[in-house]
């Protein structure tokens, strides 16, 4: 059961097939809201999962380290 984030073509507030958004964005249940994720994908919503941005590493060097910034000095 994977958290989904979907997001609304135009800031809504209120219930939508049964999830709540504010302004626009909602997190549904991947098992328990499926019926309402199809409805959300036909009718131009953004449905992702919800932990992508956090399944991300953040890119390294070839040893290991984070690349130097603009204006970094180490």
């Amino acid at each position: 059961m994977a958290e989904i984030r979907v997001t609304a073509p135009q800031p809504v507030t209120g219930d939508i097939a049964g999830v709540s958004f504010q302004k626009g964005e909602a997190t549904a249940d991947s098992v328990r809201d499926r019926r309402a994720l199809s409805y959300f994908r036909r009718h131009g919503y953004t449905v992702e999962a919800a932990d992508a941005d956090e399944q991300q590493e953040p890119k390294t060097t070839s040893r290991g380290r984070k690349p130097a910034q603009k204006g970094d000095a180490s």
